[in-house]
Parts: structure tokens; sequence; C-alpha cells
């Protein structure tokens, strides 16, 4: 059926506009999603890792208000007389009271400054022989009596035994007739253990802690859960049940699903998912730390993309509207459009039949009025075209000298041994010289006129497709390596070089095609990069099993140092004491092995989040300072307080700071050991300075290339695999940073590194 000018100018109209209308409208609405998506996800997990760190530092602050009543002499010296006239004369007795209201007025601006509920002192025999309330559990034994099995006395033989703070899990606890968590620590006196301090933080104090559900619209909500054997107990109110506090439980058996699940199992993440009644929503979850909780913040999908979906209706009622204008549009200018063509037509065909003496008249000023101007010039210039005997000659004589020059050409294109071929712009077969036929397979004639694309498996085609491109334009493709398919199906690793032809007027009328075998080159990097790998692998598999023996090793020494299998004697400790600490020397020399392996092989990954950098430097700090101590050094930090979060993996930068920290204190005998950060306009820059023996500068080049180890005194006398700087060096480069040294021999040495708080790469 014959479809005039009219209708295939209303159906592309229509096209045009409906095609990219959809188009537009369905891009954008998933571009919408995809952007609403990441906003809300990204504000989950701002939210989740602030509350994290909001819950955290909670229980850290509590922690160190306990510690402060711990290490008071108040509280030391009441212990002796409250456990005395407690269990000689009674926990209601005159002498009793008496010492228990000395230590009240001593504890009243603690308590008023701390919020704790309630603060309990306990025997070393595990007796509560005060508390402020003056409850059920004044004067019971945690070890014998009901209490037995408590979140209290649960943590109790830990904290006593092993000297160190203990933090309880979420349960009730009768005497407070509520849900309660205890934070306990030990009551030390000189070298004797005296008992423990433990103070109470009810569940109304905690649950206000993480209640704050702004930026979280109608449907969000905030989670708190407690591992409790193999459930999840919730330890707020869920959405639509404010009364059911802590009833609730999840099982964790299996692969669960869901977020709270995933977060009280140890897991970080976010993303879509479903809660506990079956709703789809964003959420972001984090696994807390030392109190073995998990955490869930989340919004209903519907609520977060509720935008888009109002944005999606709208659209469809305007497409209406615009496509009935469109076609309306479309009807007008096809008419005034086919008119003047019919007009042309007809002239053309006037023309055609040899009257050259016709005129098309036309009174357009568009492009058709143009056209037909340009009829009426051909047929004036086709009257007035003469060929000359002369120029004919001279055409001839051209025609031969080519001639000539090409066969010159066919002759060293035949004699190459790289596959040189001629292809049109569509990429049909036009030459195949001798070198083509060995390299593929195929005979010039069977060749001849078929498609470049035979040469090439269905998965690459658009490589040749993309090359075409590149010839069309007027650019050259050169040694690009690729894959090419012989007659046999065997395959043919090939350089390619590709370049147009043009005609005498410049026009690209084909192009050429030269292909090189790099087939054993290929092999043979294929035989380098497998070796690579199994070196690889054989240094893992025997790190991995270097490294499965060590913990046992370790702990069972330590086992023996704390005295838990019986008394030891000095040569004894001695020489569980060199085990413990070869032990720990060699797991640090596999952990360097296997980072530099993961490191070279691409497979270390960085979790990169906006952190506290200063954090980080005082954590370093924390952990280091016995070491520096040991040794006399004075541990200086000189922070900048004004340092703005650094986009960085933490746990690598403190592998970074702790490195440089360790080899700073190792070979630093006297003075001090300083760690300084400031703000260089988008940079981070953290400085360790030292005040040891110093580095010479021929040696500078050595210090951050595996297995490299300086030839000095100090450097033989200290032990080290010759890795923590290499490894330090790749970790801050894959941050975009750079890392180096400063010294000046024998008066210490200052080593810095700078990485963007806003990614980008420094030169």
């Amino acid at each position: 059926m014959k479809i005039t000018i009219r209708e295939k100018f209303l159906l592309l109209f229509l096209t045009i506009a409906i095609v990219p209308m959809c188009l537009f409208g369905y891009i954008s609405s998933d571009r919408a999603i995809s952007a609403i998506k990441a906003e809300v996800i990204n504000n989950l997990v701002g939210m989740v890792n602030a509350k994290a760190a909001f819950i955290s530092n909670y229980f850290r602050e509590k922690t160190k208000d306990l510690e402060i009543l711990a290490h008071s002499g108040v509280t030391s010296d009441a212990m002796a007389g409250l456990e005395a006239t407690g269990k000689n004369a009674g926990f209601g007795s005159h002498e009793y009271m008496s010492v228990h209201k000395r230590l009240m007025g001593a504890l009243k601006f603690y308590l008023e400054g701390s919020g704790f509920s309630e603060v309990l002192l306990i025997s070393r025999d595990g007796t509560v022989v005060f508390t402020v309330e003056k409850g059920e559990d004044l004067g019971v034994n945690l070890k014998k009596s009901n209490e037995n099995g408590s979140e209290l006395s649960d943590i109790f033989n830990n904290c006593v035994g092993k000297r160190r703070v203990e933090i309880s899990g979420m349960g009730y606890y009768p005497p407070a007739k509520g849900t309660a968590v205890f934070i306990m620590a030990p009551l030390v006196k000189g070298e004797n253990v005296l008992g423990a301090v433990a103070v109470r933080l009810m569940h109304k104090d905690i649950v206000d802690v993480f209640e704050d559900k702004r930026g979280l619209g109608m449907t969000g909500e905030v989670l708190v859960a407690a591992r409790k054997g193999n459930e999840a107990a919730l330890l707020n109110p869920i959405r639509n049940d404010s009364q059911n506090l802590t009833g609730r439980m999840v099982p964790l058996d299996g692969d669960g699903e869901m977020p709270i699940q995933k977060a009280v199992k140890g897991g970080y993440g976010w993303g879509i998912s479903r809660d506990y009644s079956g709703t789809e929503i964003l959420a972001a979850w984090k696994y807390i730390p030392g109190l073995d909780w998990g955490l869930v913040v989340k919004i209903d999908k519907d609520e977060a993309f509720s935008v888009v979906f109002r944005l999606r209706k709208l659209f469809f009622a305007l497409g209406w509207i615009i496509s009935s204008m469109v076609a309306l549009m479309a009807a007008i200018l096809a008419g005034s459009i086919s008119r003047p063509i019919q007009k042309l037509r007809r002239g053309t065909e006037i023309i055609g039949e040899g009257n050259l003496d016709y005129t098309i008249k036309t009174f357009s000023g568009d492009e058709i009025g143009d056209l037909s101007r340009a009829f009426n010039d051909m047929t004036r210039k086709l009257r007035e075209i003469t060929v000359t005997r002369d120029e004919l000659t001279k055409e001839i004589n051209e025609r031969k000298r080519a001639e000539v020059d090409l066969r010159r050409l066919a002759g060293i294109v035949e004699s190459s041994d790289d596959a040189i071929i001629g292809i049109t712009l569509e990429g049909s077969v036009t030459d195949w010289n001798n070198g083509a036929s060995v390299m593929y397979g195929y005979p010039s004639g069977e060749m001849t006129g078929e498609s470049i694309y035979k040469l090439v498996s269905d998965d690459r085609k658009n490589e040749v497709r993309n090359i075409l491109r590149q010839i069309h334009k007027g650019l050259r493709v050169e040694h690009f390596e690729t894959k090419h398919v012989g007659k046999a199906g065997n395959s043919i690793d090939v350089s390619l070089s590709v370049s147009p032809i043009k005609n005498a007027k410049g026009d690209i009328v084909g192009a050429s095609h030269i292909a090189r075998d790099i087939t054993r080159h290929k092999e043979a990097e294929r035989s380098l990069r497998e070796t690579a790998e199994l070196k690889s692998a054989f240094t893992s598999m025997v790190s991995h099993e270097l490294r499965t023996p060590l913990g046992p090793i370790r702990e069972g020494a330590s086992i023996i140092l704390d005295g838990l299998t019986g008394e030891i004697n000095e040569s004894q400790r001695d020489l569980l004491e060199t085990v413990r600490r070869n032990a720990d020397r060699l797991r640090r020399l596999i952990n360097d092995v296997l980072d530099y392996q993961k490191i070279g092989s691409g497979k270390m990954q960085f979790d990169l989040h906006d952190m506290d950098l200063n954090e980080i430097v005082r954590e370093v700090r924390d952990t280091m300072v016995i070491m520096s101590n040991e040794k006399d050094l004075e541990f200086v930090m000189e922070l900048d307080n004004g340092l703005v979060p650094v986009r960085m993996d933490r746990d690598r930068i403190t592998q970074v700071v702790t490195n440089l920290v360790s080899n700073a204190i190792k070979f630093t005998e006297k003075g001090r050991i300083t760690v300084s950060t400031r703000q260089e306009e988008n940079l981070a820059h953290v400085t360790v300075s030292d005040t040891g023996p110093g580095i010479r500068e021929e040696d500078f080049p050595k210090l951050f290339v595996s297995f490299q180890r300086l030839n000095t005194p100090k450097e033989r006398e200290v032990k080290g695999t010759g890795l923590g700087l290499a490894i330090s060096k790749e970790i801050i480069e894959k941050h975009r940073g750079k890392i180096w040294v400063e010294s000046e021999y024998g008066k210490g040495a200052q080593f810095h590194f700078l990485i963007p708080i806003k990614e980008r790469r420094i030169g």
C-alpha cells in the first residue's frame, strides 16, 4: 500500500514526539528513583553510623565515669568498712548505716553528674555490700543466690578475675523490676582486688539515647536489638506497637534476610529489603561491637519514592496533550511541504526525458525552492558542458600511469607477511594479499566480496563497527589488539592498524586493514601472568597455613602465663614470654606478607567513608603509649581541631599510622614521639616525628621498597619484615595520596603523608 508524504510526515512527527517523550519519561523516572534511592540510602547510612557512634560514645562516657569512681580512694576505703559491718553486724545495723551514710555523702555529686540509676559495691566473694537504693540485691551473693545467671552475675567473674571493665547485655533484673544494663569495673587497691563497683542503666535511660526519628518521615523507624542466644530481642518499641518494648524476639537461625538479623549477626550494609511486617523498605544496618547490639534505620519504600510516582502520573497526562498538538501541527506542515515536492517531481521527469530547456517554476524560499533552482542550474550547465579530445587523451594517460603505480604497490602488498586487506566503508573485502591467505587460511578468491565480519566472532563484531565509525570520521586506528577467527575455526591474536583511503577529491571511499599475528607474543604474556598468579596463590596458601596454628600457640602460652593452669617458675615464665613474643612477631610477618600479596594482586578492598582522622590518631596513641612508656619516651599529639572529616578506609589508615608510630618508637631510645595533623586546603596532612638516629638521604629510596632494610647498626638490631612502609605507601596511594620522609642524619626523622579530604589525585 502506497503511503503519501503527508501520511509519512504525520507518522514521523508522532514518532519523534511520542518515542522520545516515553523514553525520556522512563529514563527520567528511573534516574529519579536511582537518585532518590542513593540520597535516601546515603542519609540512612549517615544516620546509622551517627547513631551507632553516639551509642558507643554514650557507653564509653559512662565507662569513663565508672572508672573515675573505681579509682577513687573513697570507694576502695569504704569497701572494707561496708563488707565488715555488713557481714558482722548486718546490713541493717547502725554500724553499717553509718558507713553507708558517709559513702552516700561522698557519692552525692558524682551521682548527680553521671546520671546513673544505681551504684553497687560487690566484695571479692560476690556479695553486694552497697547499693544506693538499698534494694533487694543488698547483701545478696551473686555466686550463690537466685541472681546467679543474671546479667550482673554473668560479668562479675570476668571483671574481677581479668581486672577489666565489663558491659553486660540487656536483660530483666528482678531487684529493679525492669530491664537493665550493667557496667562493672574492678576495685583495686595496690596489687589487691577488693571486689568490683557496678552501675545500672535502666531500659528507659538507654532507649532515650536512640529514639530520635527526625529525618525519617512518617514511616521511618529506628530499631535496636540485642542477641539472646539464637534470637534477637528488640530493645525499643516498633511502629504501631508502642507498648511492646522487649517482647518481640526475632530468630537468628538460618540465613536471615531482615536488616535487624544481619545487624545482630555482625553485619554492616544498606539497601532495599523487607522488615518484620513484610513491608518493602530502604534500610541501613550496623553491628555495635562491645554491646553485641544490632542497629537499623529504615523508611518504607513507598514513602521514599512517592514523589516519583506522582510525577509519572503527571507526565502521562502531559504526554496525551502534547501528542494531540503535535499531530495537528504535523498535518499542517506536511501539506505545506508535499505540494512543492509534487511540482519538483514533475519537473525532474520532464528533464529526465531530455528536455533540457524546461525550467521548474517555484516561488518557495526554503530548501525545496533551493533544490528547484539547483535543478535549473544543472540543466543549464549540461547544455554548456563539452568534452574535448585533448582532455579525453589526458585522462587516459593519467589512468595508465595510475595502473603502473597500482601494480607496483600490489607487488609490495602481496609480498608482505602481514595480512593487508582492502575494505569498503561498509566492511566488504575488495583486496586480499598472500599474507592474509597464510594467516587466515582463506584464498583471495574466496574472501573478495565477503564481509570483514567473517573474520570475527559474534561477541567482537561491535569492535569492527567502532573501527568503521572511526574510518568514516577520517581517523586512523593503530595497534588495536583483538582476536580474529581463521577458516579452521582457530583463534588468532592480532594487532590491527586501519587507515582511511581517499579518492582524488579527498572523499573517504574505503580503508586499508593491516593485521599482524601476535599469537605467540600473547601466549608468552599469558604464561608470565599464570606464573605470577601461581606465585601469589602459593604465597597466600603458605601464609594462611602458617597463621592457623599461631592462635592456639599464643593463647595457650597466655593461659599458662596468667596462672590459669597452675603456678609457674621464673624460668618457665621467661620461656613462655619468648613463645608469645615470637608468635606475635610471626603473626605480624604473615599479616604483612598477606597484605602485600593482596595489594600486588589488586585484591585488597577499601571501604571509604567520611571519618575523623584525629580520632584515629588518638586510638593509635592509646594503643602504642604502653610501648613508649616502656622506653621512657614522651608521646606528644598536636592535632588540628578544625580538621574536617576525611574520606578514607578507617582500618587501613589506622594501619599506616600504627606502622609509622611503631617504627618511630622502635628506632628512638630517648626523647619523644610527636604525631601531628593539620588541614591544607583540600588535604589532610599527618606527620610522625621522632628524636631517633635519623636516616641518610641516600637511603630514602629504599624505605618504601618491599623487603628492603637499611644497612645500619640500629636497623640490624630491630627485627622486621621490610614490608611495613611498602604496604603503607600502597595504602596511601590507593587513597589518591602520597607519603614521604624528611630527615637529617643523627637528628631524627619525620614521616609525612597526605590524603585528599574530598577524593582527588595528588601529584
